[in-house]
């Protein structure tokens, strides 16, 4: 076991905190040649990684996917229990060691795969929409079934439901945590939020949408209202990009750091795209995704959102900054 102490963002690389979690999430290693120039093993982490910290990496979802987040509450230190433990020490490698043994002395290692298939299964129906939802229910999936056994184990017969049943209730949670995490954290809630308030400030416009009482046009443009009174919204990735990688370096943070292609697919899979008749694309969509349109005499090519995802009210054409809604962890019709 690997024990990361004290994590701070300010004081790493951030590249090479993900680089690290996600070599070692994948089991996979930096490959290396050796002096003669053939191709040396690889060597990826075989154990496990803890960290504590008091934040995480930022912008990083698919890192955050392959993570399982404990939120630790401050409560007075328990300075008995922390003797107790220190004391029994010696033992825990004994206690690992005869976990293993009974696994596999009582056969335990097919009816562990198969509740790992179960319950990635029924988790990955509720997160089938999430960029990396597949990620996070296996993860889960792999910890739910090893405190199984570990129940199966250490605890009496007549008191492992009780202790299956809280497990599921503090797994629960902890997935909605780490979905929560892996939301904010994606490119395309990075993006709507920093839009959000450019055209708040007026720093950006969309065309059709009257932001200043005397009706005085400021801001770059990024989009234009489909038509007068539609809720659709032709917006013009590239531009939206460099106006909110602005914002975030004035803001002393790092910017997207992504072509329009792949936002258009953060977008795509957060299901907040849709056609020019105003339905979703679905999932499984593989047609185009931008639509060419002319905004001020000029030709541009928009994905289409709509108007409530960029916290507009249609109400007499006014952008009213006092609704500005969060961007859903799952759509709608995909949540549990």
């Amino acid at each position: 076991m690997a024990l990361i102490d004290d994590y701070k963002p300010e004081t790493v690389n951030q590249r090479d905190v993900v680089r690290l979690i996600q070599n070692y999430a994948d089991g996979s290693a930096r490959s290396r040649l050796r002096k003669d120039a053939t191709l040396n093993w690889s060597r990826p982490f075989r154990g496990w990684i803890v960290s504590s910290g008091e934040d995480l990496p930022e912008r990083s979802a698919s890192m955050i996917a392959r993570c399982v987040i404990c939120r630790v509450r401050q409560f007075d230190k328990n300075l008995e229990a922390a003797r107790i433990c220190a004391a029994a020490a010696p033992n825990f490698p004994k206690l690992t060691s005869a976990f293993i043994v009974h696994v596999l002395r009582e056969n335990r290692r097919l009816e562990f795969m198969a509740a790992v298939e179960q319950t990635a299964a029924e988790l990955h129906a509720h997160l089938v929409r999430l960029e990396n939802g597949a990620r996070i229910a296996t993860n889960f999936a792999l910890l739910a079934a090893a405190f199984r056994e570990a129940v199966v184990f250490l605890i009496a017969e007549p008191q492992q439901q009780a202790m299956l049943d809280q497990m599921t209730v503090i797994i629960e949670g902890m997935v909605r945590e780490v979905v929560g995490e892996t939301t904010q954290q994606a490119i395309h809630s990075v993006f709507m939020e920093v839009l959000q308030g450019l055209l708040i400030d007026g720093a950006v416009r969309i065309s059709g949408l009257q932001s200043e009482p005397n009706g005085q046009q400021r801001g770059a443009l990024v989009g234009k209202f489909n038509a007068p009174n539609s809720p659709l919204i032709h917006l013009n990735l590239r531009s939206a990009i460099g106006a909110v990688d602005t914002a975030l370096k004035l803001q002393g943070k790092a910017p997207l750091a992504c072509s329009p292609s792949a936002l258009q697919h953060s977008l795509h899979s957060a299901g907040l795209l849709y056609d020019q008749t105003g339905q979703t694309l679905a999932r499984d969509y593989a047609g185009p995704m931008t639509f060419q349109t002319t905004i001020n005499h000029k030709n541009w090519r928009c994905v289409i959102v709509r108007d409530e995802v960029l916290g507009i009210v249609r109400n007499q054409g006014q952008f009213n900054q006092h609704l500005v809604p969060a961007i859903p962890c799952v759509p709608p019709a995909h949540q549990a």
